[in-house]
C-alpha cells in the first residue's frame, strides 16, 4: 500500500518505514513543514541537517549512484557502482566505492571482492536484518585495501557502517603507509538496501 505524503501529496518510497516518524511525510517535507522555521525555503537554515546547507545540499545534486548509504546525519556517505565480474578464473565481482566522512573523500577506487567472502557478507547481514543485532564484515581481495563491516553499536540497536582502508604516499622519496579506521551511524532499513543490491550480482554471477 503507498504511503501518501501529507504536505505534497506525492507517494513516499525512500523513507516508507519512517512514515510515521515523520508525521506521514517525506523526510524532506517534514524539514519544511517544522524545522525550516522563517527561512526562505530556497536557503538554508540554522538547523545542520537542512538539505540547502553545503554538504547536505552536495548530497542531494551529487550524480545517481548505483547504491548510496547516507548517514542518520546526512554527513556522510559510502557510494557503490557495479564495474565488472569475473565468473570463470575465480569468481569475483568488481565495484567502485566511494566514502566520505563530514564531506572528506576517505576512498574512491575499484575493489574487488571475492564471491565467497560476499555470499557470507550478505548472508549475515540478513541475520543482522532478521535478528536486529548482530555484526557482518566484508575484506577486499587485495590485503587491506578495504575491510567493511556493518553491525550494532549500542543496546539500543543503532547500526554503524564501519571501514578500515589502507594506502601509501610518498615522503622525501620514502614510501609511508596510512591506515584510516572508522565508522558512521546508518538507519536500519539502509541493511536491506545493501543486501537486495549486492545480490542482484553475486547470486547472478555466472549468467
Amino acid at each position: 500500500m503507498d504511503r501518501i505524503c501529507k504536505r505534497c501529496g506525492l507517494p513516499v518510497k525512500k523513507y516508507y518505514n519512517e512514515y510515521d516518524v515523520f508525521e506521514g511525510m517525506h523526510w524532506i517535507c517534514f524539514h519544511f513543514e517544522f524545522e525550516h522555521g522563517s527561512y526562505d525555503p530556497d536557503e538554508p537554515c540554522d538547523d545542520p541537517s537542512c538539505p540547502w546547507n553545503a554538504e547536505n545540499r552536495e548530497i542531494m545534486l551529487e550524480r545517481s549512484h548505483d547504491l548510496k548509504v547516507v548517514s542518520t546525519d546526512r554527513k556522510s556517505w559510502m557510494c557503490i557502482d557495479f564495474i565488472e565480474k569475473e565468473a570463470i578464473y575465480y569468481p569475483s565481482i568488481c565495484f567502485n566505492i566511494q566514502i566520505k566522512k563530514n564531506g572528506l573523500l576517505i576512498l574512491g577506487r575499484k575493489v574487488w571482492f571475492e564471491k565467497d567472502k560476499l555470499d557470507l557478507f550478505i548472508k549475515d547481514l540478513n541475520n543482522l536484518y532478521m535478528i536486529g543485532k548482530g555484526h557482518s564484515s566484508l575484506e577486499s581481495m587485495s590485503s587491506n585495501e578495504l575491510n567493511l563491516s556493518v553491525e550494532t553499536i549500542d543496546k539500543a540497536g543503532h547500526i554503524g557502517l564501519f571501514y578500515k582502508t589502507e594506502y601509501s604516499r610518498k615522503v622525501y622519496n620514502k614510501e609511508l603507509k596510512n591506515s584510516i579506521h572508522d565508522y558512521f551511524e546508518i538507519e536500519f532499513s539502509n541493511i536491506y538496501s545493501i543486501i537486495k543490491y549486492l545480490m542482484k550480482f553475486s547470486y547472478n554471477i555466472l549468467k
